[in-house]
């Protein structure tokens, strides 16, 4: 089983949650077998042979496709910017950690300061550095006095609120604002990633240690993704409603056990604007595509005749339990079974089935892709 799946399917562990509230101590037990429930199949399988013809027009493996898949990499891995340390003062198109503070007619006014804020200087942003998103805009003209500050200088320059500001008090006010520039960053990109850098971060996921190698795989990757999503996209399935219901009924649970120890689910999916009407909608429509991915999975190994590897999956859960526990902070990931459920795989044995038809179709793909 390749490492560099690891990454793939860490991620994917993790994009349910909305945030945890609290430990989970409840004793877990299999839920009971889905047997005398009406099973899914895939009615037709599309064509995924012919890589030449599908990787065409929208599923074309172009530099653009691959550079933006790579930014989601080493973003998730969290060096999605890195320091500018051959200058001192900050240009345009620069990413910078700096402390600031607002006044108006010489007096810090409440909410105007902020402390170790990222902010993205060309777009008038602050910055989520885990993912490389806008965490959330600026009143115009905030961002303009950094170029050309220095990093460890204080500067400071006048911003007008706009005429319809929400805080009356500021509204239409010009204000003053004074910055100092902790740092400068840039966004790592395929031409300032280092070999150094690859070795120390994507040795353990994706087994490279150059930059020539880990980007070939960020190609095989696009594809792969691609061509997998076409074939789905292509195929036709049949899914019984009450055997969605019962993934959304045993996803519910889970989701209640991980995230609700200590309010009601109703309560918890409040304090994020949703409901469970609204959120049951989400799941189904994930639960959906997760179906429909393991029934092309199985279809594809079935019909290449592909060899199903088990020798390095008990290593590969176990470290995936490790590193999902560690970050979610508790010990729900402890439990093997969890893992396979918090990716809205069923029980132990399909979740198994999933990881190792998966990897069979990958090293497929990338075997034969040229």
């Amino acid at each position: 089983m390749k490492k560099r799946l690891l990454a793939v399917l860490l991620c994917a562990v993790m994009a349910l949650s909305l945030g945890a509230c609290g430990d989970s101590n409840k004793d877990d037990t299999q839920k009971d077998s889905n047997k005398d429930v009406k099973q899914p199949s895939i009615t037709t399988l599309a064509d995924y042979k012919d890589f030449a013809t599908i990787l065409t027009g929208d599923y074309e493996v172009t530099d653009e496709k691959v550079k933006a898949y790579f930014s989601n990499v080493v973003y998730s891995a969290g060096i999605g910017v890195m320091e500018v340390k051959d200058r001192d003062t900050v240009q345009k198109g620069d990413i910078v950690k700096t402390d600031y503070k607002g006044y108006l007619d010489g007096v810090a006014f409440d909410g105007g300061a902020a402390t170790d804020q990222w902010i993205d200087v060309a777009n008038n942003c602050g910055i989520d550095t885990s993912t490389g998103e806008s965490a959330g805009g600026f009143i115009a003209g905030f961002t303009d006095g950094l170029v050309g500050a220095k990093v460890g200088e204080k500067t400071s320059h006048n911003v007008t609120f706009p005429d319809n500001y929400g805080n009356a008090d500021l509204a239409g006010k010009e204000t003053t604002f004074e910055f100092t520039v902790k740092a400068i960053y840039a966004e790592v990109t395929p031409e300032t990633i280092t070999d150094a850098m690859v070795a120390e971060t994507f040795k353990k996921s994706y087994d490279v240690s150059t930059v020539a190698d880990f980007m070939q795989i960020m190609k095989e990757e696009v594809a792969y993704n691609f061509l997998i999503n076409y074939v789905i996209e292509k195929s036709t399935f049949d899914i019984p409603e009450e055997y969605l219901n019962y993934r959304l009924e045993e996803y519910q649970e889970l989701f209640t056990e991980l995230y609700c120890t200590k309010v009601d689910l109703k309560t918890y999916l409040s304090y994020y604007g949703t409901t469970l009407d609204a959120i049951k909608v989400q799941w189904a429509a994930s639960l959906q595509s997760q179906i429909k991915a393991e029934l092309v999975f199985e279809a594809i190994v079935k019909d290449a005749g592909l060899k199903v590897d088990e020798e390095e999956l008990s290593d590969y859960v176990a470290t995936i339990m490790t590193t999902a526990g560690t970050l979610e902070g508790n010990d729900f990931f402890a439990k093997e079974e969890n893992i396979y459920k918090m990716l809205g795989v069923g029980n132990v044995a399909e979740g198994k089935a999933y990881f190792l038809n998966q990897e069979a179709v990958r090293d497929y793909v990338i075997e034969n892709y040229q």
